[in-house]
């Protein structure tokens, strides 16, 4: 489940209790004008805090960060070289070995795909072209295709990166 969904699960929730107290408080709140109809005044100021503070924590958990849906591109260097059992600092040289390219376009192509960053930010903590980038997801997306080791190592590092 995303943070957009859990956000807007969360969202709805809070919209629905908030629904279900307005119904709950409006006798209570409620003032009667002259000509009879109910005229609903809303809380006092600070009244909802505690609602507030426990949304809140459900939305952000207990430590008040907000939980990371994305792994960062560091993340995602880390998990492929333990992977790959290469070093990180050989996947950002500019070696070209066959030991080292498919490990590096292997943590490209999972930068592109699990993190909202565009080719030339991936291409920067790569320190590579933006053109390296869409090389290398180009080429690990056609590769999956009919490479089914690569595939399941490709999941692996993704249960990794959950993990």
């Amino acid at each position: 489940m995303t943070m957009l969904d859990l956000l807007q699960q969360a969202r709805k929730a809070r919209l629905q209790r908030i629904a279900s107290r307005a119904v709950a408080q409006t006798p209570s709140a409620a003032t009667t004008t002259t000509a009879g109809a109910v005229k609903w005044s809303p809380p006092a100021p600070g009244a909802d805090r505690q609602y507030e503070r426990a949304w809140a924590v459900e939305i952000l958990g207990a430590s008040g960060k907000a939980r990371s849906a994305k792994p960062a591109v560091s993340d995602i260097l880390r998990a492929v070289a333990r992977h790959y059992d290469v070093r990180r600092d050989d996947l950002l040289a500019t070696r070209r070995t066959r030991d080292v390219v498919r490990p590096r376009q292997v943590a490209m192509y999972l930068a592109r795909q699990l993190t909202a960053k565009s080719f030339p930010e991936i291409a920067r903590s790569f320190r590579r072209d933006h053109a390296t980038v869409i090389h290398a997801a180009r080429t690990v997306s056609r590769l999956l295709a009919h490479d089914d080791e690569l595939a399941a190592d490709i999941a692996r590092i993704r249960e990794m990166l959950e993990d």
